[in-house]
């Protein structure tokens, strides 16, 4: 019997539609339950990601706190920050995740502080595409000239992060 002239277009054929149909059935088992083929989402995502521990506790962890009335400056620096320059950066920009900084009343860990320059220069480090009006350093700048200042110098050692001039 002479095979048919198109039968390499059905082998062909017959090779694409096995394809398809293990393409079908190993996407049907990769794809799990709660996706949502509208929105291109997992379902089960929030539930997991709010199953997880809470490393940030916002500023309102910091309002009103009432651990670090003087002698401690902590309120005072609270207010400071809020009506100052710094008014819209977060506590725990500079100090880390406060999750577990207290619970209860109780003290659970320190508030920890990067003293180290990149903390500051990863707002205030002179790019181009910075507004004008937005200070930035510079180790050309008068003040910085006259007092020799590098940009490896501590930033705190002139400027208050809470208080900044």
């Amino acid at each position: 019997m002479k095979p048919s002239p198109r039968s390499h277009l059905y082998r062909l054929l017959l090779v694409l539609a096995v394809a398809g149909a293990g393409f079908v059935g190993l996407r049907q088992l990769a794809i799990p339950d709660s996706w949502d083929e509208e929105h291109w989402y997992r379902g089960d995502a929030l539930d997991e990601l709010a199953a997880q521990p809470s490393r940030f506790g916002g500023n309102a962890s910091c309002e009103g706190s009432s651990c670090h009335e003087p002698p401690a400056n902590h309120k005072a620096n609270y207010d400071a920050l809020s009506q100052g320059l710094h008014a819209g950066v977060a506590c725990e920009s500079c100090h880390g995740p406060l999750a577990r900084h207290a619970a209860d009343g109780e003290k659970l860990d320190h508030a920890r502080l990067n003293v180290a320059n990149e903390l500051c220069l990863g707002c205030h480090q002179e790019l181009i595409a910075r507004p004008q009006n937005f200070p930035q350093f510079s180790e050309t700048l008068l003040y910085h000239e006259l007092l020799n200042v590098r940009e490896t110098s501590p930033c705190r050692a002139c400027h208050n992060p809470h208080e900044p001039a």
